[in-house]
């Protein structure tokens, strides 16, 4: 991780203590993935593992790809968790992001992963 995972990790504990240490750290490593499609799958395994260890139903992590989006409202790779923690979805923004991609909340509960245009 470089200095800058460092600094939204501890901004996310410090601010928000939905998903623990570890996993954030986890997730920070998808930064390394230059696909945002590779990057929003291992995400949705991630936020599974979380829920099934934490109490919390996997079935209610998913994954829509661009495909579906005649069906939701962003033609974006999109990884929602309705039932986690409050406001997953904004604190992880912060953490994910590179050359390649960056990732914004629709709602509170799910990140969108869009390119970066850079």
């Amino acid at each position: 991780m470089n200095h800058s995972d460092t600094e939204n990790i501890n901004y996310c504990v410090g601010t928000w203590r939905g998903i623990p240490l570890p996993y954030l750290k986890k997730i920070a490593r998808l930064n390394n993935y230059v696909r945002k499609a590779d990057a929003a799958k291992k995400l949705h395994k991630i936020l599974q593992d979380f829920a099934n260890e934490y109490g919390y139903m996997a079935e209610d992590v998913s994954y829509r790809p661009p495909e579906d989006a005649k069906y939701y409202t962003s033609a974006a790779h999109c990884v929602s968790f309705e039932g986690g923690p409050h406001e997953w979805g904004v604190c992880l923004s912060f953490l994910l992001s590179n050359e390649n991609w960056y990732t914004e909340p629709y709602h509170a509960f799910d990140v969108h992963f869009h390119d970066s245009g850079r």
